[in-house]
């Protein structure tokens, strides 16, 4: 009997012992908030900069899936290069931006006001540049046919040649998906674009 009893015990303990120690194997639920940034997560959604971010003039003469006319090369070649123009202040604004933005959330004193401040700003830049490109593709899509919008559709809004909007080496530093170090801007897109200033980094 007083094996039994001694044997149960033992038992009892190693159960108890089991339950207290970490589970291994449970589902790993979300990052937090300061495992993102080590991980190089929550810096680098996507906005509506990137997606409609129209192609460089210097990809007209690679369109040749959309079939483009003489006139139509022209008046793309005008209208593109003149966007150029017209975006590359707007995209320097917004990569400023930004960068304060992020340099504000990642100092060593965290201000929320200031970084409240800077993310509005920051917010207004990068509105300014999407209500551009969207005033460019309103003007290519008066010059283009509608098949070739579907063409367009089916490409991803690339002119050809494997070209996606904003790729690099085309004329448009600082565009679409390679924008800065990543997304728009410097460092990409940055945390705020919900509409509300970031927590302050754990500790400050």
């Amino acid at each position: 009997v007083v094996f039994v009893v001694l044997s149960l015990a033992l038992i009892a303990s190693a159960t108890v012992v089991l339950a207290q120690q970490p589970r291994s194997n449970a589902p790993a639920g979300p990052p937090s908030g300061a495992a993102m940034s080590r991980l190089g997560g929550g810096f680098g959604m996507s906005c509506p900069a990137m997606a409609i971010a129209p192609p460089s003039a210097a990809m007209i003469e690679r369109a040749t899936n959309l079939n483009l006319t003489d006139e139509q090369k022209t008046k793309l070649t005008e209208k593109l290069t003149k966007a150029d123009a017209t975006l590359a202040p707007l995209r320097q604004k917004a990569s400023e931006a930004t960068q304060a933005l992020r340099n504000a959330v990642l100092a060593a004193t965290y201000d929320a006001a200031k970084v409240q401040t800077l993310l509005t700003a920051a917010q207004q830049a990068d509105a300014a540049v999407s209500n551009a490109e969207l005033a460019v593709w309103t003007e290519l899509r008066a010059i283009l046919t509608a098949d070739q919008i579907t063409q367009l559709q089916q490409r991803r809004g690339g002119f050809g040649g494997g070209f996606q909007p904003g790729q690099p080496g085309q004329g448009q530093p600082g565009q679409g998906r390679t924008r800065g170090t990543r997304g728009n801007r410097p460092g990409g897109n940055q945390p705020g674009d919900g509409g509300y200033a970031p927590e302050p980094p754990p500790g400050q």
